[in-house]
């Protein structure tokens, strides 16, 4: 069993031994991984950004979730990103990717994969052999409700949601539509 100061550290490890199991002709490649959420959503678990993004060219980054705390689903999503970067990001999750994803033992959905017994079997024997993943998840904070449309209301009760001012009466009580909070 190995320490790591860092979670990082842990992540090139993992990387580098799932990179040699996988696909030996892609280890070594430059990566830069790290826990961080995903952009647009807080529901993803997992991004890789092409080469294309890196400003040398050549280096894929990696980002995973850090509500992800079991070692195990941290080595199947970062092996999900793997197969990112070694058949290309512009691939999606078509074509070569789905071939990859599906010979390592990943299986469908491929934008959400799940690892076959098999895998799930040598995941847990690499993060047996990684040790303690030194991470502390994060709960992500839920998105707040932002609206322009402001909530007016008079005094028998009726209400109007609309964008910008009211000046307006209601028919039922004849009173004006105050804003409320």
């Amino acid at each position: 069993m190995m320490k790591f100061e860092t979670r990082e550290q842990w992540l090139n490890e993992a990387a580098g031994r799932l990179l040699v199991a996988f696909f030996p002709a892609a280890a070594g490649r430059p990566l830069k991984l790290s826990f961080g959420w995903p952009k647009g959503s807080r529901k993803a678990v997992g991004e890789c950004y092409h080469t294309e993004s890196s400003v040398d060219h050549s280096t894929h980054h990696i980002f995973i979730s850090p509500k992800l705390t079991l070692p195990g689903d941290v080595l199947h999503v970062l092996l999900h990103e793997l197969v990112h970067a070694v058949v290309g990001v512009k691939e999606g999750h078509r074509g070569a990717f789905s071939k990859a994803a599906k010979k390592v033992g990943l299986t469908k959905p491929w934008t959400a994969t799940t690892p076959d017994a098999e895998l799930q079997a040598k995941l847990g024997k690499l993060s047996d052999e990684l040790g303690e993943l030194p991470h502390i998840g994060m709960i992500p904070e839920p998105k707040k409700q932002t609206t322009r449309m402001k909530l007016w209301e008079c005094s028998c009760g009726m209400k109007i949601r609309r964008a910008g001012e009211l000046n307006a009466r209601c028919l039922e009580c004849g009173s004006n539509f105050v804003l409320q909070g």
